[in-house]
């Protein structure tokens, strides 16, 4: 059983339920301030989830090269793109933008293959080829690339490099103190941004963006804590490839609760990513992945 595709499989459930609940959240304040305020809470919760599990003995013997490597993590992959990505998607043109973010299994795969020696088979291109056309078909309203779409398709980048570096990091530190690192130093480094920004106080007196806040960082704690113990047990490629499912549990929860309109055409792209990653992983191991659930208790141990 490959653990990390279990742990993959969970990020990706996360994620769709998370994407719903920030839907709300965001709506109460700048999308900056609301994403350093989830962030830097989920540092506490973590922080909380380490002393509570014994880790704090690792956490304090991080050596200086170590201690380095979490703060490029949180500066490359918790601080920089989220600012790059809120600012773009602020420009317009949203559905190219999310285009451009949903590819991106394809860039940390590419930066897997370069850098990782990462090996891609003829059934990964194939899932891969159907999940980028099920991506064509959300593309919906007005095409075009400008400086908003650069800004994300910069983010995209910046997270694929940052998959692949913390692979590489996490041979040596757990998936929790690399989770801590990476929302710690990513939230010191936002928390600056909103002093030069002049928005901190903004950060401070916001109780609706806090209660939101507080909900929304209650999923992003698991996201981290599952999406890295993915990293360290499965390739960047499967891992960046099942979150695609995401987008069609978020789906189904607009669908459900929001009594959103069926589109066909957003259903046939939502159908394709789903296809595609069974095709990837093959559906022999996304059951025995799925059957294993009780290894999630390996997350905490």
């Amino acid at each position: 059983m490959d653990r990390g595709v279990l742990f993959a499989l969970l990020t990706a459930m996360v994620s769709g339920v998370s994407i719903f609940v920030n839907s709300f959240g965001v709506k109460f304040g700048d999308p900056f301030v609301y994403t350093t305020i989830k962030n830097s809470l989920v540092v506490l919760f973590l922080f909380s989830l380490i002393l509570l599990l014994g880790k704090r003995k690792e956490l304090f013997s991080l050596t200086k090269r170590q201690i380095g490597q979490l703060v490029l993590i949180g500066f490359i992959g918790g601080s920089v793109p989220f600012l790059l990505f809120f600012y773009g998607l602020s420009l317009g043109l949203a559905s190219v933008s999310s285009f451009i973010f949903r590819s991106l299994f394809i860039f940390a795969t590419l930066f897997a293959i370069l850098f990782l020696k990462e090996k891609m088979d003829r059934r990964f291109i194939l899932g891969a080829a159907i999940i980028f056309i099920g991506n064509l078909f959300l593309v919906k309203g007005d095409i075009g690339f400008g400086l908003g779409q650069i800004l994300v398709l910069l983010a995209t980048v910046f997270w694929a490099v940052e998959y692949n570096y913390s692979r590489k990091v996490l041979q040596e530190i757990s998936p929790k103190i690399v989770a801590f690192g990476r929302m710690f130093f990513g939230s010191f480094f936002l928390l600056i941004f909103l002093g030069f920004n002049g928005q901190f106080s903004t950060f401070l007196e916001l109780m609706d963006v806090w209660i939101w806040g507080t909900v929304a960082s209650l999923f992003l704690l698991l996201y981290v804590v599952f999406w890295y113990n993915s990293l360290k047990f499965t390739t960047i490629s499967k891992a960046t490839s099942i979150l695609v499912l995401g987008g069609p549990i978020t789906y189904l929860l607009n669908l459900i609760f929001l009594n959103s309109t069926l589109n066909p055409v957003e259903a046939l792209g939502m159908l394709f990513s789903v296809i595609g990653v069974i095709l990837i992983l093959g559906t022999s191991t996304m059951f025995k992945s799925l059957s294993e659930l009780k290894t999630i208790r390996r997350v905490f141990e």
